[in-house]
């Protein structure tokens, strides 16, 4: 995993569930100015002393009230100063993150993705 934050100022991930098939998205809001009513990956900014995945711990804790270690997350792609990560995790066992129905979405778990490990 990379570690060199000089060029990283943001990171996205989403979450997967490989033994459900499972991933988890966030859904972007109609106010916003940048590809409202989308899906997406959820996503924040390293402060200036974080690693990447220290990043990623504490955005994960913050946002979705979930624990992860380093080992749990995979990188996909970097572009724009913006690196990507897959975050292992078993949705479909956790009681930690409340999805709604499709019908109005905060979350979205597609049917299958295809992710290394």
């Amino acid at each position: 995993m990379n570690q060199n934050n000089n060029k990283i100022i943001s990171i996205g991930w989403f979450l997967y569930d490989k033994g459900a098939k499972m991933a988890c998205f966030h859904r972007r809001d109609g106010n916003t100015t940048n590809s409202p009513n989308t899906w997406d990956c959820f996503g924040g900014a390293i402060e200036d002393s974080e690693t990447i995945t220290e990043a990623l711990e504490r955005e994960l804790k913050e946002e979705l009230n979930i624990e992860v270690q380093g080992k749990d997350m995979e990188f996909i792609y970097e572009k724009n100063n913006q690196a990507t990560y897959c975050i292992h995790f078993p949705i479909s066992k956790t009681k930690t993150i409340k999805l709604r129905p499709l019908k109005n979405p905060e979350y979205r778990l597609p049917v299958s993705m295809g992710i290394n490990g």
